[in-house]
């Protein structure tokens, strides 16, 4: 028992610290065919009221700063709900249409429930429906590390960029901790 819980340990801080090597590590230089890129929002907790939660602002805020510079011609925000709430691509969204008039080129997927969900709706659906398209996955940083596992997993290229999510000390280390766990099931179960 000792020996496997001493094993588990090792196991979720080498992971922990592939996360924190790798965070800093995206090459934020998109394709040079920009009307080929399209910007994916994956989605994030959704706060009372249906209001974005930071995170997921930060995310389509970063989506939007690629539309707006061109690097992307349109936006796929995705992620389902919880019971009694709009879905997270709903509530991003409205985040949008307060921000801005136009939400043209913008798209909602409202069925995906989490990040394999998200990267199988990029396969079947966005690969298959725009073929050469480029996929430009926007989520937080330490989420990104796992997108690119997954995406590896199901053999389809994605490119990640980071949103521009700050978070204080002791939430960096829970989010990377519990994204640790979320790689450790996922390289174990593929789930």
């Amino acid at each position: 028992v000792f020996n496997s819980v001493l094993l588990m340990f090792a196991i979720i801080i080498l992971s922990f610290v592939f996360i924190v090597i790798k965070e800093n590590q995206f090459d934020e230089k998109l394709t040079k065919n920009k009307k080929e890129n399209i910007a994916v929002v994956l989605g994030a907790a959704v706060w009372s009221d249906n209001r974005p939660s930071p995170s997921l602002a930060a995310r389509v805020d970063r989506a939007l700063s690629l539309l707006d510079t061109g690097e992307v011609n349109s936006i796929f925000l995705t992620g389902s709900n919880a019971p009694g709430e709009l879905a997270e691509s709903e509530v991003a969204y409205h985040y949008i249409k307060s921000k801005r008039k136009s939400t043209e080129n913008i798209f909602l997927e409202k069925n995906t429930t989490s990040t394999n969900e998200q990267i199988s709706f990029i396969k079947d659906y966005l690969l298959r429906r725009d073929k050469g398209k480029n996929i430009i996955v926007v989520s937080d940083g330490y989420h990104l590390i796992r997108i690119i596992e997954v995406s590896k997993f199901h053999n389809i290229k994605v490119q990640a960029v980071p949103s521009n999510l700050s978070l204080a000390f002791e939430n960096a280390l829970y989010f990377k901790f519990r994204e640790a766990l979320a790689l450790i099931v996922f390289w174990f179960f593929a789930y």
